[in-house]
């Protein structure tokens, strides 16, 4: 729903590095638009149908209505702890295969006493490119003709190395923030149905007949 294309659409189209920019600033004020919204969608029913109820006795329309508000209180939270679980174990396993582990194995592989000139050559070009996107280091690796060459980072490898360094943090906060998520939504429809049912109604109220 609207909380994986917000991470998403932020993740891509944003300079991380840059948070001031127009563009990161007017997609974190739709996401916040966007939960306002959704809580008074599944506010509205619930508090209506049950004012209804107290105003003129239960209904099968009313009451479809304050189940309907309440279902989808309880969709968004059991969402928000699906995504958050797959964000933390997309975090796990970007840092398995792009964290540090991966310079280790590189490192296994140039010790190979058999490896071919060429191999040697691409294997530690790719050594060299992995320790800039995680250290930020320039480093010299063994080029063609088995020369020495220092490893100078297209500007395409200098933009992965920055969402390198900040990826696993926003998809960590986006975690956190949608990990929070079922006490959210468990909060709006405890909140929703009391003030159905404890805020004064007009007109004839079914406690007032009894």
């Amino acid at each position: 729903m609207f909380l994986t294309a917000f991470t998403v659409r932020h993740l891509t189209s944003v300079d991380p590095l840059e948070p001031g920019t127009f563009q990161g600033t007017w997609w974190f004020v739709i996401g916040i638009c966007d939960v306002s919204g959704l809580g008074l969608v599944t506010s509205t029913p619930i508090v209506s149908g049950l004012r209804s109820i107290r105003r003129a006795g239960p209904t099968l329309a009313r009451v479809s209505c304050v189940l309907a508000g309440l279902a989808a209180c309880i969709a968004l939270a059991a969402e928000s702890a699906f995504m958050s679980s797959l964000l933390v174990r997309s975090n796990t396993e970007f840092d398995a295969i792009l964290g540090p582990e991966m310079l280790v194995k590189l490192e296994s592989a140039l010790d190979r006493p058999d490896l071919s000139l060429a191999k040697r050559a691409a294997l530690s070009k790719l050594y060299a490119q992995e320790t800039y996107f995680q250290k930020g280091d320039l480093i010299d690796y063994v080029g063609p003709d088995g020369g020495t060459v220092r490893f100078q980072p297209t500007a395409d490898e200098i933009r992965s190395h920055r969402l390198r360094l900040v990826a696993p943090v926003l998809i960590g906060n986006a975690a956190a923030h949608l990990g929070r998520g079922p006490v959210l939504w468990v909060t709006v429809s405890i909140v929703s149905c009391a003030v159905g049912l404890l805020t004064p109604v007009r007109g004839r109220s079914v406690q007032d007949e009894r």
